[in-house]
C-alpha cells in the first residue's frame, strides 16, 4: 500500500525501490544495493520510510533490503548503531528466519549471490518519556552494511520523538 500527499491510498504488488545513492561498489565491478526504512508499529501506516514520527514507548520496525548485482558478495555484515533513546527489542529476521547476534556489533548475513536479495527485519523500542526533553527530539539511527568485496555503506533513519 502507498499513500499520496492527498491521502489517497493505492494497493498492489509489493515492490522494492532502490536509489543509486544507497549502494556500495566492489573493485570487481559488482554492486551491493541497500534500501532501508522504518515504520512506527503504533500507527496504521505500514510504509517503511527514511523518517519516522514516534512517541515515547512506541515500537519501531526496521527493514533493510540488500541486492547483489554483477557478482556474489561474501561475508555480508549488517550493523545497527541505535542512538541513546532507542532500545533493541525482539528478534532479528533474515529472509523471515530468526538470526541471533548483536546488531550493535554486527551480524553476519553470509553470502548474497549475484541477482539475489536478503531482507533483514528488526525492532527497537523508544524509551520512556522521562528520557527525552520537552518538545521534539530527533534521533539518527545508522545502519551499515559491509562485505569482503566492499567498503562500508551507511544509511540513516531519522526518528522524530514528540
Amino acid at each position: 500500500m502507498a499513500e499520496d500527499d492527498n491521502g489517497v491510498r493505492f494497493y498492489g504488488q509489493d515492490m522494492i525501490f532502490i536509489t543509486g545513492n544507497k549502494s556500495s561498489s566492489s573493485e570487481q565491478g559488482g554492486t551491493l544495493y541497500m534500501s532501508i526504512g522504518a515504520t512506527n508499529t503504533a500507527t496504521e501506516d505500514i510504509i517503511f520510510a527514511k523518517t519516522v514520527s514516534v512517541k515515547p514507548s512506541n515500537l519501531i520496525s526496521f527493514s533493510v533490503t540488500l541486492i547483489a548485482e554483477g557478482q556474489d558478495f561474501h561475508n555480508v555484515v549488517l550493523k545497527n548503531s541505535a542512538p541513546a533513546g532507542l532500545t533493541y527489542k525482539g528478534v532479528i529476521l533474515v529472509d523471515s528466519k530468526p538470526k541471533s547476534g548483536d546488531l550493535s556489533l554486527g551480524i553476519n548475513i553470509g553470502t548474497i549471490k549475484d541477482g539475489e536479495k536478503a531482507v533483514v527485519f528488526f525492532q527497537e523500542c523508544v524509551n520512556r518519556p522521562y528520557d527525552f526533553s520537552y518538545g521534539i527530539t530527533d534521533l539518527n539511527n545508522k545502519i551499515t552494511v559491509s562485505s569482503r568485496e566492499t567498503k562500508d555503506n551507511t544509511g540513516d533513519i531519522l526518528i522524530s520523538v514528540n
